[in-house]
């Protein structure tokens, strides 16, 4: 059942509507008259809910942001093994892929300030949770490694992010292989 344009709030729509404008068109070529005629809307409706284009863009980033530490929340509530370094792969896949490389390039020229909330996000929430989720698999004796080091976890972290634009099931074989690899090895039993 799909839902009826005035089911969906009128703010909400104007958030979707422009974020995925500013994705795809690039933040610079969205104006509040494109997205008002888009809406079949006037501006003042807009301007109702967004004092400017920019407030549009964060409050987008801000339901991103949460979006995504929600997910991670959920991850950290019990995925095992291998399938946890999958499920926290496709999170932040999904992060990547929610902003193009042109809007972010706007943004690191155009508004550096939430340029720097989107890397802050990216270490501070993402790559945090990741050496959590290696810790916790450390923990767990499903991964074998010395100590969860921040190199490690960088030099982790970092492969993952060059796995974004592969193919979903070349990464996920990769992915797996590096979990076999550093999973714990069972000693066999010698025989008498």
């Amino acid at each position: 059942m799909s839902l009826q344009p005035h089911a969906v709030p009128i703010r909400e729509r104007i958030l979707e509507l422009s974020f995925n404008a500013f994705n795809a068109r690039g933040y610079k070529q969205v104006s509040m008259d494109m997205v008002a005629r888009e809406l079949r809307i006037s501006k003042k409706t807009i301007y109702k809910y967004f004092d400017a284009k920019e407030a549009i863009l964060e409050t987008a980033m801000e339901g991103l942001f949460a979006r995504i530490e929600n997910d991670l929340n959920r991850l950290a509530k019990g995925v095992p093994g291998r399938d946890a370094l999958l499920a926290y792969f496709t999170i932040y896949r999904d992060f990547v892929n929610s902003l193009s490389e042109r809007l972010r390039h706007e943004v690191a020229q155009d508004i550096p300030y939430l340029y720097e909330r989107i890397k802050t996000f990216e270490r501070q929430v993402l790559k945090r949770s990741f050496g959590k989720l290696l810790k916790e698999l450390r923990g767990n004796r499903l991964i074998d490694y010395p100590s969860p080091t921040r190199e490690f976890t960088g030099a982790f972290f970092a492969m993952l992010k060059g796995l974004v634009d592969a193919p979903e099931d070349k990464a996920n074989f990769i992915i797996g292989a590096l979990f076999r690899g550093i999973s714990v090895k069972k000693k066999k039993k010698d025989k008498k």
